[in-house]
């Protein structure tokens, strides 16, 4: 979308169609724009920020995950449990509020097992 592009210019990062390989995107910058997703229920957009954030070799902050963690609401269990793998699988600790943002979304019991499997592998 429109806005979606505004925001990503905004904080530094090129969007897809760009063919320059200038950016002056910061950690910071991609936080923004992941939380400001997350609080609009773009989780697909927010997740892919934080891969891109992730592949562009600035530093990845448990701030990146947490930011869609406590926005997701009970039919997004799916989302963050992945978030939490992924968190996991890139070296960083889930940080407390992050957690606690998740295991009241997987408070059923297929999305809580799930959970405490990706839990387990730490």
């Amino acid at each position: 979308s429109r806005h979606a592009q505004i925001l990503l210019h905004s904080a530094g990062i090129p969007d897809a169609s760009s063919t320059s390989s200038s950016s002056t995107a910061t950690t910071q910058g991609f936080n923004s724009c992941i939380s400001a997703c997350a609080k609009a229920s773009e989780w697909a957009r927010a997740v892919e920020l934080v891969e891109v954030l992730i592949s562009s070799g600035l530093p990845c902050t448990p701030v990146c995950f947490n930011s869609i963690m406590l926005q997701l609401g009970g039919r997004e269990w799916e989302v963050a449990i992945q978030l939490v793998e992924r968190h996991i699988n890139i070296g960083l600790r889930p940080e407390l509020a992050g957690l606690r943002a998740v295991a009241s979304v997987c408070q059923d019991g297929l999305a809580a097992a799930a959970l405490m499997k990706v839990l387990k592998k730490t």
